[in-house]
Formats: C-alpha cells, sequence, structure tokens
C-alpha cells in the first residue's frame, strides 16, 4: 500500500489524463524505482513529498498552459435520411463545402446499400456535431478537448479516437467509405502490423485564445478560415503554408478538411517564444516535482534495476518495432472486428458515467453479454487514467516479461527464468504462449486475450506465497483474487483454471488456519458472479457468462459428439460424422499450441508431462501441483470449444511452464543417474564450471527484489 501512495503522489504531479509521452515515462520510471527501490516510512519524508506535490498542482492550475480549444468529428453525409447533426451544428458554409468534397469522393451512383449490414449508410451516424474526446474528462471544452499544440499528418498522427465509436463499424470491401488500410511489416523476425492508414473522411476545427496571438499556423490541404464577419474563406494548399495568428483571429473557428482520398490534411503551429518558454516550464515543473517525491521517499538500489531495466528497454524495441502506435498514438480498429466493439462501448461507458448516468455505464452496451465482457469496461477505466492514448494497452505489455520472469523464478531458479524471458520476448512464433510477438498481434487488434492472461499471471502471482509476510497478508489475497476474477470477466474460458487456483489457494489458507486469507481470497473470487448478476437484471435471464458458450460457431464438439464418436469407435463406424468432428477438433486443439503443424507435435508430450506432474503431485510442491491442474483443466476446455490459438494462449503457456519444471526437477535428474560418468565430466568441464561462477555472480550482484 505504501508503494502504491509513492505512485499516486507522482500521478497527481503529472496530472490525469497521463495521454503525453513525457508524463507516462515519468510515471513508468517512478514505478519502476518504487518497485524494486525500498520506500521510505518516516512521517516527516511523506509530509515533504505530499507538500511538493501539492506546490506542483496548485502551480500548474494557477498557471497553466495557453490552450487550445478543439473540435473535430468524421464527415458522412446522407441527405435522404434526413437532416443530421452535423448540419444542425456545424456553421451553414462548413457543412455545404465538405458535403460537396465528401460527394465528390463518395459518387451517389457507387454507395453502398442502405440496408446492407457493415453499409455506413446503415449504420449510425454521428450523434453531435463534435466528436467526444476522452482527452477531455477533466476539461470543459467548448467542442472536444483542449490542446496545447497542434502537429499531424493525419488522422493517426492526431489521436482521433473518434473514429472508435460504435457507430462507425464500416466493413471493408462491403462499405464505399473505409475505416483506413492495416499494414504490416515484412521484417523477418517482427511480421505483425506496424502502422494504419487511414482513409475515413474526418474534420478538425481550432479556436485560439489570445495567448497565440503572433504564432503561426502552417497546413496543407483544404482550410476554412473564420474571419471578422463571421464568414469563411477557403484556403487550399498543396504545400504546407503558414498564416500569422492576429488579433481578429482571436475566438474564431478555423476547419482542417480531410475528406478527399487519398488525404493530405497536415497541420502544425508554430507559437510564440512566450508560448514554447510557458510550455517548456511547465514540464521542467512537472519533471523537477516527480523527481523531488521519488528523492524524498525512495532508496534506489541500482543493481536491482538492471533486470527490470534490461527487460522492459527490449521489450519497448519490440513493441516499437512491431506496432509505434501503442506508445501513446492512436488506435484504430477494424469495422465488424471486436476490437472496434470492445473499445467503442468502453467510450459509451465513459460518456455515461461523465452524464451521471450509472445505469446505462453498468449496462455497457448489452441486457445479456453475448461474448466477452470485461474489455470495455477495461477500456473504460483506461480511458480516465490515459486519456485517447494507449498507454494502458502498451504497460500491460511493457510488464509481461516481468510477470513471466517472476513466474518462472518462483518455480524454477534465476537462470531458467531468465531464459524462458529472453525467449518470450524474442519468440516471434507464439509457441506455447511463450511470445509476446504473439501477445502484441492480439492487443493491436483489440481481443481481450492478452489482458486477460497477464492479468490471470498477476493474479496466480499475488495469491502464491512467496515469503511468511505475505502469507499472511489478506490484502494480497484479496487483489489477486479480484485480479483472477477480472481474468475471467476479460476472457470467460479462464474459469476453470482462475477457480482452480483460487480454490487451492482457500484451502492452503484454511489449512495454515489463516482465515482472514482465506476469506479475502472468498470475497475477491467471488465477484466473478458480477457477470451472471448483470444478465439477471438487465436481462431478466439468469445467465452464467455470456449467452454465445453454446452456440455452434463457440461449442465446436458438444459432450454429445464425443458420445456418439466412442459409440461408432466401439462399432468400428470409422466413416461416422462424429469421428470426423472429433479428428478436426483433435486436430485443431493440438495446433492451437503453435499455430504451426510442424512444431504442433511437441504438443503431445507436453500434455503427457502435463499429466504425469498431476498425477505424481506429491513429488513437486503444491502450487507446481495446483498450475498443472488448472492447466489441465484448461486443456479439457480446449476438446470442446473453439481452439483458436489466442483463445489458449495462458493454457499453452502454463502447460509449458509445467513442462519447465518437470524437466529441471525429474527429467535431468534421471539423466543424469542413467549417464554418472558423462554428467561428471560436464560438471568439471571448464564451461559448466564458468557459466557456474557467471550465474553466481549474476545472482549476487543483480539479484531482484524479493
Amino acid at each position: 500500500m505504501i508503494r502504491f501512495a509513492a505512485l499516486l503522489l507522482v500521478v497527481c504531479v503529472v496530472g490525469l489524463p497521463i495521454n503525453h509521452l513525457l508524463g507516462y515515462l515519468l510515471v513508468l520510471c517512478a514505478a519502476v524505482l518504487i518497485w524494486f527501490g525500498d520506500v521510505a516510512a518516516a512521517r516527516s519524508r511523506w509530509l515533504a513529498a505530499v507538500a511538493v506535490a501539492a506546490l506542483v498542482v496548485i502551480t500548474q492550475w494557477t498557471f497553466p498552459a495557453p490552450r487550445i480549444e478543439e473540435g473535430h468529428n468524421v464527415f458522412v453525409a446522407d441527405p435522404g435520411r434526413g437532416p443530421g447533426a452535423l448540419e444542425a451544428g456545424l456553421p451553414r458554409e462548413v457543412y455545404q463545402y465538405m458535403l460537396g468534397e465528401f460527394d465528390r469522393a463518395y459518387p451517389v451512383e457507387r454507395r453502398c446499400g442502405l440496408s446492407q449490414d457493415g453499409c455506413w449508410r446503415h449504420e449510425t451516424m454521428p450523434e453531435t456535431a463534435y466528436g467526444f474526446s476522452p482527452d477531455a474528462i477533466y476539461q470543459q471544452p467548448a467542442f472536444s478537448r483542449r490542446v496545447t499544440h497542434i502537429d499531424f499528418s493525419s488522422a493517426s498522427s492526431w489521436r482521433a479516437g473518434f473514429a472508435n465509436e460504435p457507430g462507425f463499424r464500416w466493413f471493408p470491401k462491403v462499405s464505399d467509405v473505409e475505416r483506413g488500410t492495416i499494414t504490416f511489416s515484412r521484417n523477418l523476425l517482427f511480421g505483425g502490423r506496424v502502422g494504419w492508414e487511414p482513409a475515413f473522411p474526418w474534420f478538425t476545427m481550432f479556436s485560439f485564445p489570445k495567448d497565440f496571438v503572433g504564432s503561426a499556423l502552417c497546413w496543407r490541404g483544404a482550410v476554412l478560415w473564420e474571419d471578422s464577419r463571421d464568414r469563411f474563406t477557403l484556403l487550399d494548399h498543396s504545400a504546407m503554408t503558414c498564416r500569422p495568428i492576429a488579433e481578429q483571429d482571436i475566438g474564431k473557428r478555423i476547419y482542417g478538411i480531410s475528406i478527399r482520398q487519398p488525404a493530405d490534411l497536415a497541420m502544425v503551429l508554430q507559437p510564440t517564444w512566450p508560448v514554447r518558454l510557458h510550455g517548456a516550464w511547465s514540464a521542467a515543473l512537472t519533471c523537477i516535482g516527480a523527481i523531488a517525491v521519488l528523492l524524498l521517499l525512495v532508496k534506489v538500489r541500482w543493481r536491482s534495476l538492471v533486470v527490470p531495466a534490461a527487460a522492459l528497454a527490449a521489450t519497448f524495441a519490440v513493441i516499437q518495432v512491431m506496432d509505434p502506435t501503442l506508445a501513446g498514438g492512436p488506435h484504430f480498429y477494424e469495422g465488424g472486428d471486436d476490437g472496434l466493439l470492445h473499445d467503442g462501448l468502453g467510450r459509451v461507458i465513459v460518456r455515461a458515467l461523465l452524464n451521471g448516468e450509472l445505469m446505462i455505464a453498468l449496462r455497457g452496451g448489452e441486457d445479456i453479454y453475448f461474448f466477452t465482457a470485461g474489455l470495455r469496461y477495461v477500456r473504460a477505466f483506461e480511458k480516465f487514467i490515459f486519456g485517447d492514448a494507449n498507454f494502458g494497452t502498451f504497460s500491460l505489455l511493457l510488464i509481461a516479461p516481468l510477470l513471466v520472469f517472476e513466474l518462472y523464478r518462483r518455480l524454477t531458479s534465476l537462470p531458467w527464468a531468465l531464459t524462458a524471458t529472453i525467449m518470450f520476448v524474442i519468440s516471434w512464433g507464439g509457441a506455447f504462449g511463450l511470445s509476446l510477438y504473439a501477445y502484441t498481434v492480439i492487443a493491436t487488434v483489440g481481443y481481450p486475450d492478452t489482458a486477460g492472461t497477464f492479468i490471470f499471471i498477476a493474479g496466480l502471482l499475488a495469491v502464491m506465497s512467496n515469503s511468511a509476510r505475505e502469507d499472511q497478508s489478506w490484502g494480497l489475497a484479496l487483489g489477486g483474487a479480484l485480479l483472477l476474477a477480472l481474468s475471467v470477466f476479460l476472457r470467460p474460458n479462464l474459469l476453470p483454471m482462475a477457480g482452480i487456483i483460487a480454490g487451492g489457494a482457500t484451502l492452503i489458507a484454511l489449512h495454515g488456519r489463516r482465515f482472514p486469507r482465506a476469506a479475502a481470497l472468498c470475497l475477491g473470487f467471488s465477484t466473478v458472479g458480477v457477470m451472471a448478476l448483470h444478465n439477471w437484471a438487465f436481462g431478466g435471464k439468469f445467465v452464467p457468462l455470456g449467452s454465445n458458450t453454446s452456440i455452434p460457431q463457440v461449442l465446436a464438439v458438444s459432450p454429445r459428439i464425443y458420445i456418439a464418436a466412442l459409440w461408432d469407435l466401439v462399432q468400428f463406424d470409422f466413416s461416422a460424422d462424429s469421428l470426423a468432428q472429433v479428428r478436426r477438433q483433435l486436430g485443431r486443439w493440438i495446433r492451437s499450441s503453435t499455430g504451426q503443424p510442424v512444431t504442433a507435435i511437441l504438443s503431445v508430450p507436453m500434455i503427457l508431462i502435463l499429466i504425469r506432474v498431476f498425477v505424481t503431485g506429491m513429488r513437486y510442491p503444491v502450487w507446481v501441483w495446483l498450475i498443472a491442474a488448472a492447466a489441465l483443466s484448461g486443456q479439457a476446455v480446449a476438446l470442446f470449444y473453439m481452439s483458436i490459438q489466442r483463445y489458449h494462449l495462458l493454457t499453452w503457456f502454463l502447460t509449458s511452464l509445467i513442462a519447465t519444471v518437470w524437466l529441471r526437477k525429474e527429467a535431468l535428474p534421471a539423466l543424469r543417474r542413467k549417464y554418472p560418468a558423462q554428467a561428471s565430466r560436464w560438471d568439471n568441464s571448464a564451461m559448466r564450471l564458468s557459466l557456474a561462477r557467471g550465474w553466481e555472480r549474476f545472482e549476487r550482484t543483480l539479484l531482484v527484489r524479493q
């Protein structure tokens, strides 16, 4: 708790939302130093730190950096559906110009059908003239948000998250108005998505306060500039052209329009030196305040930072190569895919909360959840912290190697943990859930599997007793159980695994007569029932998870089909349809471990190892046995439900973890007993002794915090 309080002070200094790279890096560095350092408990230091944070916050509020009023939105217009919010809310000249551009870019005779699912005409039109921006959650903007600078060459570089509203789910190859084009890297090591070329029509509007008189606004493309008579002048340039902001421009509206394809709008603000110095002073004050809080509260242990710093740096590099937009940029999702639905519903929840409509926010867009319910609420929470930036997803991917390292270290040893973590960071095939590449690709598409997996691992680490102090901690147990329940909320097929871990931890606590800890575990994991409560409260039906759990597209092979296949096998009817379905499902199940038929052959021995560890659990620590039981339950779920690789990444990750434990604890000692001469030669070899000395030195000097 004391570490969380220290981090909260740094967040107060930086301010919410944390939607700029400098603020995020400050908070990230603070989190690493606080977690791997020693936090002071002296009251005097805390009072001084609180005073510093309060001084910075008050100063920033009293002398805020000059901000520009901005409005933005997608522009689509279908006169046949009657006047819309854009026509009613935009100046007539501006709307008519954009409508003409829209009609030229998307001729009426080429438009998709009004009743065609996925066509922009079939979906929701903009409901307000200016779109909602989570960047403005803590502001009171006149339009969409307030910004301190302008510098963009496309919607993707201007954090135009308004395009992720659920009504803008235009399907590719269906709608003539497209959301954009996904680009892919051809790099042999990193073959994932690296960018998005936006293609949707949109506009942005700026209104400058008097602080910006003397600044220059530069642009390429079409701009409508309001004059002193409230009329708009079209300024269309094919090359960057600048115009000074004069006294008569203050409070006027300047529209940048990006409707024609390919889009050519780019805008850059060149502020005056007083504005620049004010911005630099504000950034410097934030940095000084954050550093002062850390110096007062944290004693840094530099040696303990080597491993996490290296892991974070390597992870940052991998993610940047695969998808640079995750580091604070906007992230657009493909129309008709789950990512747009989750993010769009998250935006709906945020707006409902800001309007005081609590029941609409809790409903989450559905009376009865159809499928994975939790990500929409996580997205909403993320926007309260990071605005329209993607730092939430980015942070989860950043700490993923640290979670992998810690879990392997607890069950194996430091060398094995480092090896597994390095494999996790550099592996690009997604084999056995041990690949940062696979999780990053899944996260960029907007699926909940990445979040569900690492929140589960974090919960598992929290409920595992790693010391006598943690063994007595009911707060840590409550947090871990809540994380396990949240992982099920994100990915319902994790319920058996999460239930086994939470139940096992509770039984261990009861056996040790640690009743507060057991009660905390039960209380935390009981929140998994919130899905059933939601479905009953809003839909009037008892649906434990989601309504899609029994449809054929999800429940690929039911138990009834397995029974029929067994009966056909007894009758030697090898051509029966039930046997064919089971064969296909088993093939998909085995291939889900790696996604490749060649390497999937390793799945069978790993499953056999998993069964052996579970059956001979007395040879292993209780947590190894519990994790083996959880992995087996996940494999059992995969026998019946869709065997898409991303659904079962956690199952195969835990399976590979147990296989590693077996290899270290049982297989290698057996080989040493069978071949003692070779083992002795290896033990006395120069390479072995050198490696041993290196590992000993490493553990002594760079050991991570226990």
